[in-house]
Order: structure tokens, then C-alpha cells, then sequence
């Protein structure tokens, strides 16, 4: 299965997250595509395997040769209580994960997170690779044949795995180097090394001794996929070599000659096939074999550059999908029948394919748009469409196309990969459940039954059961804080990246104390960390490229993570001059020493019952600060003590750091209260009412504090003042709009204040300071609203300000400074694959838009489940 040559790129800019580039691979039964989802479902002779999302590998289905790997040879999924948490897990190892599964006949493969290898099944052609005289023993079916009992396959010094593919009794793996090995049964050639003798059941025979398949001078090798008796591989100039046996045309030369099975046939004689004017493959399946010893004559599929799929080799039940065009006639055994006269597979109009999976006699499609398509043989119903045994679809002239219906996988699924077997198929879903169809003789759909699933319409839909996989839920919990201070981070996120690909896999919010917890499949994970307000850098859990946190299946893994800050604080304690006493309430204000905005309200902060109050997530450089008493009880004063702002002394901040800057207010006679100032704070333009908005009233005479209040949610304030004639101030505590006096004055007019004469109604509205950016997020392939989803503005400097969806979808972060940005969209569940504005997979692509003040930017987007 290719699994993506594109370096992974998650919030750039916010802490240089990138995860290494994902070697690429192919497995005949996966029906390899870009993603990592296709390696985690694998379908051979009437078993099926699922790699769960802690690395865990779980199989079910015939055991006869010990397939399933459970050192028994009971097959397991037939009956009750076999399946969920009754299923016992491979043994990979101590410390051993999976990363890549595949399965031939009678056997399975896995790739491991060290890179290496393991098989273990039927041994009858030496496809375990142990390479011992003699062995032709299966593995797995007998106690202390697992786990540490089981050697990986020496594939020859320093090499390792990047892709594996099972046929029916034989196997390849794409290296490190870009080699191709290949190992087990070679009667037709299908080892490719010019000869008909099987490898891996005697000495000398693997490791350094098994040659490279020769794939032509300065070819290696991307991707390879195994049919019954042949095998392809998809080559790093995007070309496709097949060899092995050709009775059908699979090989798709032109001819049915066999190839690999004697001297001169491989390297740069052997051809490659003719996919069409200026046409190459992505990704290949291979068909007929993989427990298919029934039905010897193979067919090979590929994915094509411009997502279109084109199949060659045995089409006796339509498995070409070439309806009346290839009714009862092979492809690719005969001139002329090759390149642009093999004609693609109609998938319906306007309909490309993400992925291909071929079976024995049927193949499968994920489609553009998240459907299933299945057609050719439906002898046990692995075509999933409720008809008869007897009715193949694709042989036939209009069973194509937007004739061929997609299979009913049930509400609310969203299927990401499928893969198909013998004579039955599987497809994992977003929210990695999995839910398999088709011939079920020996338990293989994991359903705990022998009934087969697919001849009728009934059987499909929500009616099919999910397989039971068993729980391997864990939970990472902690306190997000701040270095250095340790203040808690209220409502910074918290991402659980898989290591695999680093796709998140959940993610938290931490509370006002800083709390969070998020539950994840057992397994190892990176945590990356961002805070939305952008006080603090974005970055993983540890630095650098992330400390690995263990998640137990079933427990809790606690984590404190840390985010240094870029922002700094102002720490104050208020009291009364001469007795010391706190002054509860008071109000510390941040002016701005901006050349462009000199002394505009950057925040405001109110003081707790001992007279302290911190001003936060200041830009580093330099603040005025001054102190107001809203009871009128004290005298204003600018820090250090004056009594207006161009006396005061600038107080400097840095990143990090809390500057310390207390006040001590000269105290005055508090005016009695009477009559009332009221009104409503908005802003100016869209109406919007400014909560939590300040206002203060100084007395016309001698501008000299009298009393202030703070608005209501909706913008209501409430001023109890003597009667008389004042100014007002207006201000929004969050900086976001400009102070300004009654009747939209600006801050340095107040000679041209209008003054209002208590009682009265005094409405305000201010001018923002910044823009906005609003939109929708959506489902890709259903389109409904997506809520609970996480927004992020990255301006030049990183992050700006961030936002959770409504339940509807949408959502709206204010305040933003005028410039360029860029968003960012991460479905926090993990079944979505995050983007950038722009529908861009990464941060370097996203299209940057403008935001300008007092106007709303739209930024909608619609999230794709992940990659198959």
C-alpha cells in the first residue's frame, strides 16, 4: 500500500511540528493508496486481520495453519465470546507494535515499529523466511511459536522494512534501499529471480544470500503488490514491471508467457506495462490469489496518476469491470489490448478513486466522495449489494458506472479503506471501527457466526454488525502551566499526535485550573501543545520533535506539560496612600506607547479583595499603566504616581517575566450615589453589544473621578452618580475596541467631550480595533455541520486567536490585528484530516487571506475523513 511520500506538515509557524516522511508500500489484499489506513486492514483465505490504533494486531477467521497467530490452530469469530475483548492479541514481542499488516492464503505478515518483519501462518513454500533446513512448519499454531519465540525475517545486514505484500504462498518486501526481496513459493517465477526454486525453508537462502529482485538498471522499487502466483511493482519512475505467472494476461504484456522463471528474463528485459499516453500508477493490487488456489488465473489493478484505475488479467466473472467491453475476455494476453486501448473502469459520473483493493475474483473502490463500489464475482456476497450468488456485476453492458450502486455501509460511517480476500471483504471507517461482508464459512467476518453477509439486502446497512475489536481506550491527563510561573493555562489545547504519522489521534482542553484529560487508544503518542489566545508557543509536550507518552489500555498516563510564554504580566497590589489599607475592585488599566496608537486601553483588570490584580499576555516592550478607584473613593493615578499619562513612566514587560508595579491612591471623599447614567455599549458598525464594557464618569468641573461601572453580557451599564454634569469614558477591557468619550470622541479630545447631565441615557458605540474572521466547517463527504471542531488565526507573528465551532458549524474569532493570515482546521476526535484555509494539506499552501478593521473575513472549510 503506498503510504505517502509527502512530508506531514501539522500548524507551521506554531512550533515547526513536521513528521518524517512515511516510507511507501503495497499489499495485494489492502489495496494500497496514500495513507496509513489501508495498512491496518487485511483480508487473506477466509481470515481477516485489523491493526488497532495502539499497534495491537488482532486476527479472527480459519486458523487452520495458525494464521491468526494465537499458538493454536482454533478458529476464532464462529461462535460467541470469541471476538472483542475475548480476542487475544497477536504476540508481536516485548515492546512490539505493528505498523503494516498483510495476508496471504493461509498465512499473515506484519510490519513492526522497529521496522522489521514478521510472518507466521502456513510454511508449506517457506513464506515464513525462516530460512532453516527443512523448515516447511507452520508457525503459530503451537504454544512458544510467538512473540520472542518468533525471529523476524533476515532480509540482509543493516536492512529493514518499509512495505510488505502476501500472495498465495509466497511474499515481498520493499527495504530501506529501495530493494525489492521476495521470498516463499516460485514455481511460475513469481520470486522474480530468473529461476522456479522456492526460497525460505532451507539455509543460505534469506539474509544476504537471497538476492535482490533485478528491476532494471537504477531501479528500486516504491511499492509491490502479490497476486496468487505473480507479483508487480510499482518502480520509482512511476512505471509498473509484473512477472510470475502470466496464464491470463495479468502481467499485462501483451502475451501469456510466463516471466521470472528463467535466466534473462528480468532487470531491462523484462518490459513494463503500458498504462496509457502519458499515464502512470500511484498505487497496485493484485487479485486471484491471497487464499485463491481455487482460481489460479490472477488480475492485476492500478491506481492511476489522475485517479483512475485500470485492471488486466483473468475477467471471467467481470472482475475487469468492463461490462460488455470485456465480457468473458482477458485482458493484457494478447497485443494490442494494453495502454490506451484498455479502457479505464467507469466509477460513475464525475467519481475518481481513492483507493482499489482486488480480490479473488471481485475488486473494491473508495471513492472521491467516501463510498464503496465492489464489482465482479458474488458467489458467497462479497460484492455487498444483497444479490443473488449467481449475479456478477461487470461483464455485462450497463452494470457500470453510475449503474453500479455503492455498497449501504450504515448511517453515519464514513468508510476510509477496504480491503478484500478470498472471497470476502472489510472496510474500516473514520471512527476506525471495522465491518466486513461476504463468505464467513469459518468466522472471518468476526461476527461471531457462520451466516454469510451480503446475498440479501438486508444484510447490509445498518443491520451488518461492526467488528468487535475489544477496548483498548486509555487516557492521558495533567495540569497545562505555564514555565517558569507554573500559572495554570486555562483553555489551552492539548493534541495526542500518533507517531506513526503524526495525524492527531484527540485532543483537550484544559479548564480555568488548567486541567485536562483526553481519552485515546492505548498506544505510544506526542503530545502538541498551542494555546489559542497566543500568549504561549505552540510546540510538543518535552520540545523539540515531542517526548513519547505511554497510554495504557485501560489507565490513565498523567502528563503536566509546560508552554513558555511569549507574553508577559504586570503584577500590582492597589492600596490607599498613608494607611496601606487594599483597595477591593480597583481597576488597573494597560495604555498602549505604540507611536501609531499612544496611549490606547489595552486591558483592564479588576483587583480581588487584597488589592492585587495582574494584568496578562502583555506584548514584550513597554506599558503605561495606570490604577482608577470605580467606587470614586480614590484619586486616579499613573504609575509610579502621577496624576496623568504623559507624567507617568512606562513600565517594560518581557516575554516570560511579571513585572511588579503596586499603587498606593491618595483617598477622597466617595460622592454620594442618586442619580443614574445609563445606557448600552455596542460596537460601532454591526451593533454587536461589548460586554464586561467599562465606563467612567468624571465630573465636568474638574475632571476629577466620580464613579465607574461595568456593562452586563448584553452591554447594559448602570452609572449612580450625584447630580451633575460629566464626561464619560468608554472602554473595552479586552483591548479589542478603541476607548472613546462620550459622544465619539477620541481618546485625546477631551475638550470636545460632550457632557451628559445625570439622570440620562448615554448609549456608546466603539470601533473595533482589529478584524474578524468567521465561518462554517463542515463534514466533507455528508456535509453537516461540524461542531466541536478547533479554529486558528496564524498571523505573521503565529497565533492570533482561535475558536471552537457551535454545534451548527460555525464560528468567529474577533479582535485580529489587520494583516495576512492563514487558518488552520483540526477536528480535535481525530476523524477528520486537519487543513489549512484553502483546502491545503499544509500550513506552506493554505491560501492567506486579509483581514481589515471593522470587517469579517469568510474562511469556511470542509473536513475530509483520513487519507486511505
Amino acid at each position: 500500500m503506498i503510504r505517502g511520500l509527502a512530508i506531514a506538515i501539522l500548524l507551521v509557524g506554531l512550533g515547526g511540528l513536521v513528521a518524517p516522511s512515511a516510507p511507501v508500500g503495497a499489499d495485494a489484499n489492502e489495496g494500497p493508496a496514500n495513507g496509513e489506513a489501508f495498512a491496518s486492514i487485511t483480508a487473506g483465505y477466509r481470515h481477516s486481520c485489523a491493526l488497532l490504533t495502539n499497534g495491537a494486531v488482532k486476527c479472527w477467521g480459519n486458523n487452520s495453519a495458525g494464521q491468526l497467530g494465537l499458538g493454536d490452530n482454533v478458529g476464532r469469530g464462529d461462535a460467541s465470546d470469541e471476538m472483542g475483548d475475548h480476542l487475544p492479541a497477536v504476540d508481536l514481542g516485548p515492546g512490539r507494535s505493528a505498523t503494516a499488516l498483510a495476508a496471504g492464503a493461509g498465512f499473515t505478515c506484519a510490519i513492526l515499529d522497529d521496522a522489521s518483519l514478521k510472518c507466521w501462518g502456513d510454511n508449506g513454500a517457506g513464506q515464513m523466511g525462516q530460512g532453516v533446513w527443512g523448515e516447511t512448519t507452520s508457525r503459530g499454531d503451537a504454544p512458544g511459536e510467538m512473540g520472542a519465540d518468533l525471529p523476524a525475517i533476515d532480509l540482509g545486514t543493516g536492512r529493514t522494512v518499509v512495505a510488505v505484500a502476501a500472495g498465495f504462498a509466497h511474499a515481498c518486501a520493499v527495504l530501506d534501499n529501495g530493494a525489492l526481496k521476495c521470498w516463499g513459493h516460485n514455481t511460475y517465477g513469481q520470486l522474480g529471480l530468473g529461476d522456479t526454486l522456492s526460497r525460505g525453508a532451507d539455509a543460505n537462502q534469506m539474509g544476504d544470500s537471497l538476492p535482490a529482485v533485478n528491476l532494471g538498471a537504477g531501479r528500486t522499487a516504491l511499492a509491490v503488490a502479490a497476486s496468487d502466483f505473480s507479483t508487480c511493482a510499482l518502480l520509482d519512475d512511476a512505471s509498473v514491471k509484473c512477472w510470475g505467472r502470466n496464464n491470463a494476461g495479468q502481467l499485462g504484456l501483451g502475451n501469456t508467457a510466463d516471466r521470472g522463471d528463467a535466466a534473462g528474463e528480468m532487470g531491462d528485459s523484462l518490459p513494463a506495462v503500458d498504462l496509457g499516453t502519458g499515464r502512470s500508477a500511484v498505487a497496485l493490487t493484485g487479485g486471484g490469489g491471497s487464499g485463491s488456489g481455487f482460481i489460479t488465473s490472477g488480475h492485476t489493478c492500478a491506481l492511476l496518476d489522475d485517479a483512475s484505475v485500470k485492471c488486466w488479467g483473468s475477467n471471467a466473472f467481470g472482475q475487469l469491470g468492463l461490462g460488455g467491453l470485456g465480457f468473458g475476455g482477458n485482458r493484457g494476453d494478447a497485443a494490442g489490448e494494453m495502454g490506451d486501448n484498455l479502457p479505464v473502469i467507469a466509477l460513475g459520473a464525475g467519481r475518481t478513486a481513492l483507493a482499489v483493493a482486488a480480490g479473488q475474483s471481485n475488486n473494491c473502490v473508495v471513492l472521491d466522495n467516501y463510498s464503496v463500489k465492489c464489482w465482479g464475482g458474488n458467489s458467497f456476497g462479497q460484492l455487498g449489494l444483497g444479490l443473488p450468488a449467481t449475479q456478477n456485476l461487470g461483464d455485462q453492458m450497463n452494470e457500470m458506472g453510475d449503474n453500479l450502486p455503492a455498497l449501504s455501509l450504515g448511517t453515519g460511517l464514513t468508510p476510509v479503506a477496504v480491503t478484500a480476500g478470498m472471497e470476502h471483504g472489510c472496510a474500516r471507517f473514520a471512527d476506525n471501527s471495522v465491518k466486513c461482508w461476504g463468505r464467513n464459512d469459518n468466522g472471518g467476518l468476526g461476527l461471531g457466526n457462520t451466516a454469510t453477509r451480503g446475498l440479501a439486502p438486508t444484510d447490509m446497512g445498518d443491520n451488518l454488525p461492526k467488528v468487535d475489536l475489544g477496548s483498548t481506550a486509555g487516557e492521558v491527563a495533567g495540569t497545562l502551566t505555564e514555565a517558569g510561573s507554573g500559572a495554570p493555562i486555562a483553555g489551552g489545547w492539548v493534541l495526542a499526535l500518533r507517531t506513526s504519522d503524526y495525524s492527531v489521534a484527540g485532543g483537550a482542553i484544559a479548564d480555568g485550573s488548567g486541567e485536562f484529560a483526553l481519552s485515546v487508544e492505548g498506544a505510544g503518542y506526542r503530545l502538541y501543545l498551542i494555546d489559542g489566545s497566543g500568549a504561549h508557543a505552540a510546540g510538543f509536550h518535552g520540545g523539540g520533535n515531542g517526548q513519547l507518552v505511554s497510554v495504557p489500555t485501560g489507565g490513565t498516563v498523567g502528563v503536566d506539560p509546560v508552554m513558555p510564554a511569549v507574553r508577559g504580566a504586570v503584577t500590582s497590589t492597589v492600596t490607599t496612600a498613608g494607611s496601606g489599607a487594599p483597595i477591593s475592585g480597583a481597576w488597573a488599566l494597560s495604555l498602549s506607547t505604540s507611536p501609531s496608537h499612544p496611549g490606547a486601553t489595552e486591558l483592564v483588570a479588576v483587583a480581588d479583595d487584597e488589592g492585587r490584580v495582574r494584568l496578562e499576555n502583555l506584548a514584550p516592550g513597554t506599558h503605561i499603566v495606570g490604577f482608577v478607584d470605580p467606587a470614586g473613593a480614590h484619586q486616579t493615578r499613573f504609575h509610579p504616581n502621577s496624576v496623568d499619562v504623559p507624567g507617568a513612566t512606562p513600565i517594560s514587560v518581557s516575554a516570560g517575566a511579571v513585572t511588579v508595579a503596586n499603587a498606593a491612591l491618595p483617598a477622597q471623599g466617595a460622592p454620594p450615589v442618586g442619580q443614574a447614567i445609563t445606557g448600552t455599549v455596542t460596537e460601532d458598525g454591526t451593533g454587536a453589544v461589548i460586554p464586561q464594557a467599562h465606563v467612567l464618569a468624571l465630573r465636568s468641573s474638574d475632571y476629577s473621578l466620580a464613579r465607574g461601572a461595568v456593562a452586563d453580557d448584553d452591554g447594559h451599564y448602570t452609572l449612580s452618580v450625584p447630580s451633575g454634569s460629566y464626561f464619560l469614558a468608554v472602554l473595552d477591557p479586552t483591548g479589542r475596541h478603541g476607548m472613546e468619550w462620550y459622544d465619539d470622541v477620541a481618546p485625546a479630545g477631551l475638550a470636545g467631550a460632550t457632557a451628559v447631565a445625570a439622570p440620562a441615557t448615554a448609549d456608546a458605540s466603539l470601533a473595533p480595533t482589529g478584524g474578524a474572521m468567521a465561518g462554517t466547517l463542515t463534514d466533507a463527504p455528508s456535509g453537516d455541520p461540524l461542531g466541536g471542531a478547533w479554529v486558528i488565526a496564524i498571523g505573521p507573528s503565529g497565533i492570533a486567536g482561535s475558536a471552537v465551532t457551535q454545534i451548527d458549524g460555525t464560528y468567529r474569532i474577533a479582535g485580529l490585528p489587520a494583516g495576512t493570515y492563514r487558518a488552520a482546521f483540526i477536528d480535535p476526535t481525530g476523524a477528520h484530516r486537519h487543513e489549512y484555509s484553502g483546502d491545503a494539506a499544509d500550513y506552506a499552501s493554505g491560501t492567506a487571506f486579509p483581514v481589515v478593521v471593522g470587517a469579517t473575513a469568510t474562511t469556511d472549510a470542509a473536513l475530509a475523513p483520513p487519507t486511505p
